[in-house]
């Protein structure tokens, strides 16, 4: 089952870029939730980085983004609107194996 990551405040790029890619290697997909300008930031950051990682191996990354209604863990009756990334590996003339591998 596709998990989806959130983005928090306290996330960094580097380790959201982590996730992301692991992700990637698992499912072929990597869903993330970004709620607030300040997690759209990083989320923007973290997604810049999966991208370079991709095209060191001469791939590239797609991203759709979607406005999403999500419910907050500490109060289910709470919704807010946050944007949901999904990013996708567009294969390339490179090695796509060593990419997955390297992942």
């Amino acid at each position: 089952m596709q998990s989806i990551l959130r983005t928090a405040k306290s996330t960094t790029p580097a380790e959201l870029k982590s996730a992301i890619m692991a992700e990637l290697q698992k499912n072929g997909i990597a869903v993330v939730d970004a709620i607030g300008a300040n997690c759209t930031h990083i989320l923007s950051k973290a997604y810049i980085m999966a991208r370079g990682h991709a095209m060191c191996f001469g791939n590239d990354l797609s991203s759709k983004l979607s406005f999403v209604n999500l419910r907050m863990d500490n109060d289910p009756s709470q919704v807010k609107t946050g944007i949901r990334w999904t990013i996708t590996i567009e294969k390339n003339e490179g090695d796509s194996k060593a990419f997955m591998e390297a992942l």
